[in-house]
């Protein structure tokens, strides 16, 4: 008999179809690829097992094609919004703030719109994106909203992915801002390098952070002969070296214009375009020497990045001690930072990297084994490049290209360190400042220790002692934390067992039944609450129990029965414990005195022995101006400072506990 299968009139076009079958003969077919239908009619060989399977695809556009219609009508409202925008955009001044903010979110809309299509276009899924769906069970409800909240998240996080955030710092006058001039230009080959941009060699260029953001798909440069040699090299200073191999003849080829040009080779590693934000700083040494400011202002400026990605110390001609002394602040206040930072020498003529030059006392390798030794431990990575603004030497500019895209590459593999949760340190001037007013805290805990001393059964006479105020008040914390945990455990109504009997007693021939009792004398426990339990025990008299400190009770087991009965009395914690309760709580009280008493001078010793300071804390104390001078006269500020700090902690702590 003749069997059929139907793929009913559906909206989906069918895109292809896979149909197996064994011992069945297909008589008829009607619709299939191209169409919206499909209908089979088939019947099975005589005597023969038959099977046949069936299967029909479409597209993931045809599916969507409701959804990607809705957005690209949303796409083409926008561009028609975007171009009549841009024919007025020139006639909008300072003073429409307002409506610029309105265009640039069109802007953004209309570039995740664009990247939301191509996306759901695709027939390929990463297998990231493809985790992220089904974690997220996008497809198991069938609809497009929870689709399309997905989606939207893994293009914002594509975004996200392609901002790296480099931090510059360097001396005034070691070459930051040109440095970020040849960025740019290697990003884009068309831009003018901005002599504003640049100081005069005098004077500081940067006042303040700057944040430029640079877009390039790291392409790599290379130089072409015209006539003849080699093609394309990824790295020509190490062919050029090898080709040159003497000092004289490497320096000749460096300087060669002839018959040579630079060109960019688009990189097979990194075809995604990022965006680099390159933080420019003022000078490490500045102008007033005022390197904790300097360290708070850039600290500032990465909180809006949220992530840093490459710490690059630009080093110039000048390598004096007082910039080594600076470098040594920095990085010791930013130690979290160290696995992030790299050095580039900004002012190296490439014939000095010639291994023919080793033999040469060169201020290279000194300077970089002097700033390796600073970093104690920590190998950071160096790199060196020509800022010569005049060149026109296409070999020169192809290394100093190539230097540009190692580094911005090592933003790239490193693991970013959140902002947020750096840690800053003290700083040298810093640890002094506070160990003056640690000192003359400690010297009035000191002088107290004669009015303040107490004395007790179990810990005897108790006294500052002198040169260990911090580790014994400590001490004293430590041992209050003790006492609040035995007493918050130990201060409850829980019960407690104090007494427990058993009574069992078969029934036995000829055996008279006689009166039992059982006694709780009276003791120094009261009584919280009693259990019995009993079976065939008839009881005959009860004294005492709860609410008292004894019991006792008589009771005669029934006649020609087994009789058992059960008895467990108790007491509550609290009572069980009163002796030790007592103790420490008396104890409890008197540590709280001293600690109470001197509450202030302990936190502001406690902050000011502490290596460590949050960033809250730490800008506070720098926008007090609390360390611009020297440690005897930046104490009174500091001091004016962290006692204001200390009273809003303690605000902030009364606060809670009436809440």
């Amino acid at each position: 008999m003749d069997h059929s299968m139907d793929f009913p009139v559906q909206e989906h076009i069918i895109h292809k179809k896979s149909v197996l079958c064994e011992n069945v003969e297909i008589s008829k077919e009607q619709g299939g690829e191209g169409h919206n239908y499909w209908n089979i009619v088939y019947k099975r060989h005589n005597y023969e097992d038959g099977t046949l399977h069936a299967k029909l695809y479409t597209t993931r556009s045809s599916i969507y094609r409701e959804q990607i219609s809705d957005y690209e009508s949303k796409l083409s409202y926008l561009r028609s919004i975007l171009q009549e925008v841009e024919k007025e955009l020139a006639q909008y001044s300072s003073k429409h703030q307002s409506e610029m903010t309105d265009i640039q979110k069109l802007v953004e809309l209309n570039t995740l719109y664009t990247r939301l299509i191509s996306r759901l276009l695709s027939e390929r899924l990463s297998p990231e994106v493809f985790q992220h769906l089904v974690d997220a069970k996008a497809y198991a409800s069938g609809g497009s909203e929870a689709v399309e909240k997905m989606y939207l998240e893994v293009v914002r996080e594509d975004e996200i992915q392609e901002v790296f955030n480099v931090l510059l710092l360097g001396e005034t006058r070691s070459g930051k801002s040109t440095f970020i001039e040849f960025v740019k230009k290697y990003a884009d080959p068309d831009y003018t390098i901005d002599l504003n941009n640049i100081g005069d060699g005098i004077s500081p260029c940067t006042k303040g952070v700057i944040r430029f953001p640079v877009h390039t798909d790291l392409p790599i440069a290379s130089v072409v002969e015209n006539a003849s040699g080699p093609g394309p090299r990824e790295d020509y200073l190490e062919s050029l070296i090898n080709d040159w191999p003497v000092l004289h003849d490497f320096e000749n080829a460096l300087d060669r214009r002839k018959d040579v040009k630079t060109i960019r080779i688009p990189s097979s590693e990194s075809p995604t375009q990022y965006q680099f934000n390159l933080f420019d700083t003022p000078g490490l040494n500045g102008t007033y020497g005022e390197d904790e400011v300097d360290v708070a202002n850039i600290y500032k400026a990465l909180r809006v990045a949220g992530h840093i990605h490459l710490v690059l110390v630009a080093i110039g001609k000048a390598f004096t001690p007082g910039f080594q002394a600076v470098i040594k602040c920095y990085f010791d206040m930013l130690p979290e930072l160290h696995g992030l930072t790299a050095f580039v020498h900004t002012h190296v003529d490439y014939k000095d990297l010639h291994p023919a030059q080793e033999g040469v006392d060169s201020y290279l390798p000194r300077k970089i084994r002097s700033l390796d030794d600073m970093i104690e431990g920590d190998l950071c990575p160096h790199f060196a490049i020509d800022c010569d603004l005049n060149t026109t030497k296409p070999i020169r500019d192809c290394i100093s290209q190539h230097a540009i895209r190692n580094i911005l590459s090592l933003a790239l593999s490193n693991k970013p360190v959140a902002v947020k949760e750096i840690q800053i340190y003290k700083s040298p001037k810093m640890k002094a400042t506070d160990k003056i007013l640690v000192d003359k805290y400690r010297a009035i805990l000191d002088a107290q220790r004669e009015t303040r001393s107490f004395k007790d059964e179990t810990h005897g006479t108790t006294f500052w002692k002198p040169n260990e105020t911090n580790a014994y008040l400590e001490e004293l914390r430590s041992e209050e934390r003790d006492l609040e945990e035995y007493i918050e455990e130990h201060d409850t109504s829980d019960s407690v067992t104090i007494y427990e009997s058993s009574f069992d007693e078969e029934w036995k021939v000829f055996h008279r039944v006689k009166i039992h009792h059982m006694e709780f004398p009276n003791q120094e426990h009261i009584i919280h609450k009693k259990s019995i339990s009993s079976s065939n025990v008839r009881i005959v008299e009860v004294q005492g129990g709860e609410g008292k400190s004894y019991w006792r009770i008589k009771f005669r087991r029934h006649c020609f029965r087994h009789g058992s009965l059960h008895a467990k009395l108790y007491t509550t914690k609290a009572w069980f414990h009163r002796k030790p309760l007592s103790t420490h709580k008396s104890r409890l009280n008197q540590l709280r005195e001293i600690l109470n008493s001197n509450w202030q001078l302990t936190q502001l010793i406690s902050r000011l022995s502490d290596e460590k300071l949050t960033p809250d804390v730490f800008l506070r104390l720098v926008d007090e101006k609390a360390y611009i001078r020297t440690p005897s006269e930046n104490s009174k500020i500091v001091e004016s400072a962290y006692l204001d700090i200390t009273r809003n902690d303690k605000a902030e702590l009364l606060e809670q506990a009436t809440a």
